[in-house]
Parts: structure tokens; sequence; C-alpha cells
């Protein structure tokens, strides 16, 4: 990820040096949270001001965001389907150990 961000920031954008993504690279491991969202403030904040720097942590956290709401969307409906799968495997395993008895396993005479 700090590659990524080093080439984004340093080598295409050109907004800051190498020393400074070094710098920042320091200063996002030391501060609490993901190394991602720290860099994208400092770097939002160095650009501009307190605006920018809010700008670049919505843009690295709205992605992830959208993301985990999808999934959690969908995992209502999936949540039903495997409690309705595994009543149909107890269901079934149930029928199973009937048709063999009440033990597979026989006891010693």
């Amino acid at each position: 990820m700090i590659a990524l961000i080093e080439n984004t920031f340093v080598e295409k954008k050109q907004w800051i040096s190498h020393d400074k993504v070094m710098n920042i690279t320091a200063i996002a491991e030391s501060a609490t949270g993901p190394i991602a969202i720290n860099c994208a403030t400092y770097v939002g904040y160095k650009q501009k001001d307190f605006v920018r720097a809010l700008v670049a942590t919505i843009g690295m956290i709205r992605p992830s965001f959208c993301i985990i709401f999808a999934i959690s969307r969908f995992m209502n409906h999936l949540n039903r389907f495997i409690t309705s799968y595994f009543k149909f495997l107890e269901i079934a395993l149930s029928q199973d150990c009937h048709s063999y008895g009440d033990s597979p396993v026989t006891a010693p005479e």
C-alpha cells in the first residue's frame, strides 16, 4: 500500500517528494488507524487545509464503507438461506440415523 501511495503522490501527481513520503509514512504508522487513511489525511492537509484533508479521508473511507454495506445487505438474505440449509441437513441426518436405528454404533455384548 505504501508503494502504491508513493507511486501515485510522487511519480504520477508530483504533489510531494520522496523524502516527504517517508516522513508521512513514519507519522502514519505512529498514529492509530489504517496507514492509507492517515497518509491521505496528511497529504490532503499539506496540500491545502482541513477541508482537503477531510475530503481525502472520506475518499479513502467511502469505497470500503460502500462494499461492507452492500455485503451486509446481502448477508441478511444469505443468512436465511444458510439457516434453511442447516435445518434441511438436521432433518436429513436425523432421518438417516433413524433408518439405521437409534445409534449407528452397536453396543458390545
